[in-house]
């Protein structure tokens, strides 16, 4: 029956397009069956009608359908309606999905009266439970989501009621109800400005009217929807079943649907109205199934989402009455730290003020109270979810990322206070952590500047740096007076006393409340690397110079501390600092490569370097790098450069420290340092360009090297290192080969010709036996390539004389050597071009000789020989046309 109406109404519309009723509804109607909205909800397969329902809720939803409210309220939301009553439909979730968005985009075109009364609807439905729980909340939650009567959506929709209906003279007590009086009726000279006051009017009287209906008769009917006890609350505890409460699950993302229509009420409704609602969803976290405090905390994140960073102190404020024991606080802590992330992405720095103390209670509870006790308890974390992670780190991270610089110092205080009263390492170690994700945070605030994180930095350091280098000059003035001091005029004591027994366990280790001020020094550390690292000042500026200026002293003293990590921290601080033109630089440069020197004695020995150690030397060659490199008014004496070089020679044979070795290497040649060591280490590091087997290790032995040879006066000592060089062409390996021929190359393209004059034949002849011997092809490609550009760099008379020494191979009785004079030749043709003609008379007849078939005797050699003939033949005939 319902189809036959279907294909009834389908024939109305087609037959009277043009009447009010049916004139929206011919843009439904189309030729192709397949895309006709009325043949496809009377087809007998239950997809086309989801299909079609689907289509038609989002041409609501983009605008590209336009239909007239009417027609929609009474043709086509029975399509979406009908099926949802039907139990046949209960089990097809397509279906049922596809009448809920229709029903949804429906709502969202609906006048104020039928809105409203579909809303009670549904609301009913709800409270009389005549539908499926779910089902019912899922349909009251999509047209609640649906409202969208605002100021100017009324106002047009006042408009239109005045259009249609016909105008009436306005009675004095209805003007007057309205607060007109009997101005309006009695104003005809203006009857266009009336017509238009009139019209706001009755847009603002609407307004007021719909929000005294939500208010007064909606509102309270959805707070007990929501605040309805489930059946399984309502039992007593002894016959209570342990599983999830599917009814109390569903009716929590109600609870953001309310939300939602708070916002679009008077702020004075919203704040009576929200504590109801977040309080019911906040109670719900305190259920001990974890499905359950999922769904709850998946709903307060979007309800927090939806109220905006002004509101999230409200909430957590709530949050925090709410889960006060137990495993509460693990939630509360795990909870908090999602309402902040799911904030971040539409926040700016210095709306997260107002909450900043909260977040920090919440975050060092879990760390340093009983929170944190608990976390240790596995019984404890077994069961609950929250109690796994610790997500206090990332929420300093984010408090750092979005606090405004006035409250910074609101982040940092709580964790000095308790790391002034702490004796535990793990406590300390804790706040250590807080403060690194804190730094990271602090430089991705986009409202910090530059001056900012360097005034910071000076603070940190500056409030803390003199008590710790207090302790370490006192530490080395007790170590200094141990030895007993006779009074004058008193006998010293005897030798023979024996001195007192000493006590079990041994001196107390003496602890102070100022222990762990090197966290903070090392705090302060932190900033400064990382500003001067992600370039977050310009150290080109004169105001940015004479901030960072005052660094160097403090950085000087940091290296006195006994605390490992404040030094590594401190030379990273240097690493940066030493490259930019800063006057104390000068004037420091003396104590701090002493300071330099002290810190490799005493830690770059063998088995010292391990741990945090291993970091702060790495460290240290870095910034004696820069120190070498940068500086010019750093003068190292003899033996110092002895220090640095052993230390380097040894450095380079080791994988985890090469990279500084190597940088520090290149800092001394570029300087032309001399020591009379420098030949053996320079000699070490041409062996370990060939025999190393890893690439990486070899460039960087080739860059040293070369730089060597090229920059140094080597006078004599030149011709070894370039007979090295060749001796190297045999080697055995392939890679050793190759980076021989890569130093060749770069010789051949740097060095004067003059010398290249006097050495040409020492290379030629080595580079021209690689082209038949060789069995890499790489190596021959190589060597064809660095006899190329030597050829091209000597002079026309040099090149004469080697020409004269390859021709003469052909002469020669052996295959092999008339084959090396044909590939040498074809090197000649391709470096001189069409120069080559001249070589012509005296090459051709060599060549017409080796191709006569009576002179090859072995075939096998025979075919290379006439290959390379023939190789040079077509080179001869591309390069001399």
């Amino acid at each position: 029956v319902l189809h036959e109406y279907v294909g009834l109404l389908r024939c109305l519309v087609h037959m009277f397009p043009h009447r009010v009723e049916f004139q929206d509804l011919v843009t439904l109607t189309d030729p192709d069956p397949e895309a006709d909205f009325f043949e496809n909800m009377r087809h007998i397969q239950v997809y086309r009608r989801a299909r079609a329902l689907k289509r038609v809720a989002r041409q609501l939803q983009d605008g590209s359908l336009r239909i007239c409210a009417a027609a929609l309220q009474s043709f086509i939301m029975p399509f979406a309606t009908t099926p949802l009553a039907n139990p046949k439909f209960s089990k097809q979730e397509n279906v049922v999905e596809a009448c809920v968005d229709a029903l949804g985009a429906i709502c969202r075109h609906l006048p104020w009266k039928p809105y409203l009364y579909t809303l009670r609807h549904y609301i009913h439905l709800l409270q009389t439970t005549q539908l499926e729980l779910k089902l019912a909340i899922s349909l009251l939650i999509t047209v609640l989501d649906a409202f969208h009567f605002d100021l100017e959506t009324l106002q047009r929709e006042a408009e239109q009621s005045i259009r249609e209906s016909p105008a009436e003279p306005m009675e004095e007590g209805s003007t007057q109800a309205l607060g007109l009086g009997g101005e309006v009726a009695g104003d005809a000279a203006a009857p266009a400005a009336s017509a238009v006051r009139s019209h706001c009017l009755n847009g603002q009287q609407l307004q007021e009217q719909v929000q005294q209906t939500i208010t007064a008769n909606v509102l309270p009917k959805l707070l007990a929807c929501l605040a309805t006890r489930s059946k399984a609350e309502m039992d007593h505890k002894a016959v209570r079943t342990r599983g999830v409460d599917e009814e109390q699950v569903a009716r929590i993302p109600l609870a953001l649907a309310v939300v939602k229509l708070l916002q679009a009420l008077p702020s004075k409704v919203l704040e009576a109205n929200l504590p109801s609602v977040v309080l019911k969803v906040c109670f719900m976290l305190r259920n001990r199934l974890q499905e359950v405090r999922d769904v709850a905390r998946g709903v307060l994140i979007k309800i927090a989402d939806a109220l905006g960073p002004s509101h999230l102190p409200y909430v957590l404020q709530e949050l925090k009455s709410t889960l006060t024991r137990g495993f509460q606080l693990h939630v509360m802590s795990f909870t908090a730290h999602y309402l902040l992330k799911s904030l971040t992405a539409n926040m700016q720095p210095g709306q997260l003020d107002p909450c900043v103390n909260i977040f920090v209670q919440v975050c060092n509870d879990e760390l340093f109270g009983e929170v944190a006790e608990e976390k240790e308890v596995q019984g404890i974390v077994r069961k609950s979810m929250e109690a796994r992670s610790c997500k206090s780190y990332d929420t300093y991270e984010l408090l750092g990322q979005f606090v405004s610089c006035s409250h910074v110092a609101a982040l940092i205080h709580p964790l000095k206070q308790v790391l002034e009263g702490t004796m535990s390492h793990k406590v300390a170690h804790k706040v250590q952590e807080c403060l690194r994700r804190l730094v990271l945070g602090l430089l991705e605030n986009c409202q910090l500047t530059g001056d900012t994180y360097l005034l910071l930095s000076h603070a940190m350091i500056t409030d803390s740096l003199p008590i710790l280098i207090k302790k370490a000059r006192l530490r080395c003035q007790k170590d200094a007076g141990d030895e007993l001091v006779c009074p004058p005029n008193s006998r010293p004591p005897s030798c023979l006393l024996l001195p007192p027994t000493p006590t079990r366990g041994g001196e107390k280790a003496a602890v102070n409340a100022r222990t762990n001020v090197h966290i903070l020094v090392e705090f302060g550390l932190q900033v400064l690397h990382l500003t001067l690292k992600r370039s977050k000042v310009k150290i080109t500026e004169k105001k940015v110079l004479e901030m960072v200026d005052p660094f160097v002293l403090l950085l000087c003293d940091c290296l006195d501390s006994k605390h490992v990590k404040v030094v590594a921290s401190a030379l990273r601080c240097l690493a940066w600092s030493l490259r930019c033109p800063l006057p104390s630089l000068g004037r420091l440069a003396d104590r701090l490569t002493k300071q330099l020197f002290l810190l490799l004695k005493n830690y770059a020995c063998a088995g010292a370097a391990k741990g945090d150690n291993f970091e702060m030397i790495l460290s240290c060659f870095k910034v004696m790098t820069v120190l070498v490199r940068h500086m010019e008014k750093s003068q190292l004496t003899e033996k110092q450069l002895q220090v640095l070089l052993g230390y380097a020679e040894e450095d380079i044979h080791d994988s985890s420290r090469q990279a500084t070795a190597f940088g520090l290497l290149k800092a001394i040649v570029q300087r032309r340092l001399m020591v009379p060591e420098m030949h053996e280490v320079m000699t070490k590091v041409a062996e370990l360009a060939i025999t190393d087997q890893a690439e990486a290790v070899r460039v960087q032995c080739r860059q040293v090297y070369l730089t060597f040879i090229m920059d140094y006066p080597l006078g004599k000592k030149l011709g070894e290192h370039l007979e090295f060089i060749v001796s190297q062409l045999t080697y055995e390996h392939e890679s050793g080969r190759d980076s021989a021929l890569e130093m060749l190359v770069s010789i051949f393209q740097s060095f004067p010709q003059e010398l290249l004059l006097e050495s040409s034949s020492l290379f030629f002849l080595p580079l021209a036996l690689m082209l038949v011997n060789d069995a890499s092809a790489r190596c021959r490609k190589m060597a064809a390539l660095a006899a190329r550009t030597l050829l091209a760099k000597i002079s026309a008379e040099k090149r004469d004389s080697l020409f004269s020494l390859a021709t003469s191979w052909f002469k020669r009785k052996k295959v092999p050597m008339r084959q090396l004079a044909a590939h040498a030749c074809g090197l000649f043709v391709e470096v001189e071009g069409a120069e080559f003609d001249r070589r012509l008379t005296s090459l051709l007849p060599c060549i017409a000789q080796d191709l006569q078939p009576s002179n090859h005797e072995n075939e096998n050699a025979a075919d290379h020989l006439l290959f390379a003939l023939l190789t040079l033949l077509s080179k001869i005939l591309k390069g001399c046309p």
